[in-house]
């Protein structure tokens, strides 16, 4: 890799964002920054195991939501819930399910839109665990 900024910049497969009707409404007035984006992440995602403490019961559709695995996928889907743009406010009702690896992929496909450098991370959650426990 010669250039990893052109590189990290460029959509992937996942990530990669069409030009269709749908998706360009609603990325109409993208934040330019990495602060901005990731409000704009969370105004159109709801985390699948936080729902319930945020007052949301959902259904096996709604459940379902955490199977779709693209950004232009869930972007599909932010647009048949509520079709105006994503930094407009959205109600828990209104946003799409997803978990911690949608809220990375969403958030790398927005950075790159916008010319970002980005690339997602993962790793081992030992944050999860209490110190007095061992992994095995």
């Amino acid at each position: 890799m010669k250039d990893p900024l052109h590189y990290y910049s460029k959509p992937s497969p996942v990530t990669y964002l069409p030009e269709e009707k749908g998706i360009t409404n609603l990325l109409r007035d993208l934040p330019e920054t990495v602060p901005g984006i990731v409000e704009t992440v969370q105004n159109t995602l709801l985390h699948i195991f936080w729902a319930d403490r945020y007052g949301e019961r959902l259904n096996e559709k709604r459940s379902s939501e955490v199977n779709i695995r693209s950004a232009a996928d869930k972007l599909r889907r932010a647009y048949e819930i509520k079709n105006t743009g994503l930094t407009e406010a959205r109600r828990n009702s209104e946003k799409v399910v997803g978990n911690c690896r949608d809220f990375t992929v969403l958030s790398v496909a927005l950075m790159r839109r916008k010319g970002i450098p980005s690339r997602a991370r993962c790793g081992f959650g030992a944050y999860f665990s209490t110190p007095e426990m061992k992994l095995r």
